[in-house]
């Protein structure tokens, strides 16, 4: 005979129906938050830089492979009104090489961090593009002590500074100069279009090889066009001793 049982509590943890529940944690979204700036400022730090580099290299490499060495010096000089004005250098050039390094050292640095919370292991986690980054930004900054912060210091100021000054340098040293420029070259672009293909997924990586071969053999036709120009001789010349 059935007999009426009195309720009891189901075991076990009942389902949590509360939406809050699965939302992040204030901390959490504050990290995202951090996350997703520190990504939107290297890629658009990216951008203004290669902006100035598109501007430079059009004058040092572009002009004097297919036009002449006078057209690009030309283009340099009236570049250098943009890129090294009072606002621009600091902002437009090293702001946005500084802010692109810093937020992709900091990303990167929190990517190993969670792989090792997860494995158990330090994991370096080097890329093709982090490596080429790397070497660029000591390429980059040689660069850019030896034709603006050391001629500077040297002699006052950077004006002298010229196509020319690559001539006598490639005169002076071809084996040096030439393929300090030449990977410098090689570097850029590869870690440029590396970056271009990451963030906007445009099917670069097929044809990055031939890109970039095809810029290093003009930066190649560029170096010989320059070191075919006209001695430096003179008061220049003396000028580019002190600076080199």
């Amino acid at each position: 005979m059935l007999g009426e049982v009195a309720p009891e509590p189901v075991s076990g943890t009942p389902p949590n129906d509360d939406p809050d529940s699965t939302k992040p944690s204030p901390k959490a979204r504050t990290w995202n938050r951090i996350i997703q700036g520190l990504k939107a400022a290297q890629k658009y730090s990216a951008i203004g830089f290669t902006a100035f580099a598109g501007l430079h290299l059009t004058s040092t490499i572009v002009l004097p492979a297919l036009v002449s060495v006078d057209a690009g010096n030309a283009a340099l000089m009236a570049g250098r009104t943009l890129y090294q004005s009072s606002l621009g250098e600091p902002l437009w050039v090293y702001g946005s090489l500084l802010l692109h390094i810093t937020s992709g050292l900091i990303l990167h640095a929190r990517r190993v961090y969670i792989a090792k919370t997860r494995h158990g292991r330090w994991i370096c986690g080097l890329t093709p593009t982090i490596t080429s980054g790397l070497i660029l930004t000591v390429l980059a900054s040689s660069h850019l002590y030896a034709t603006r912060l050391k001629p500077t210091m040297a002699l006052g100021d950077s004006s002298l500074i010229s196509l020319d000054f690559i001539t006598w340098a490639l005169k002076d040293n071809i084996w040096v100069t030439g393929s300090a420029i030449i990977l410098l070259s090689f570097v850029f672009f590869d870690h440029a279009l590396r970056g271009v293909d990451y963030w906007y997924r445009l099917g670069i990586k097929y044809y990055r090889n031939a890109i970039v071969g095809a810029m290093v053999g003009l930066t190649a036709l560029s170096l010989a066009r320059i070191r075919a120009a006209p001695d430096v001789t003179g008061w220049i010349a003396s000028q580019y001793q002190l600076a080199h």
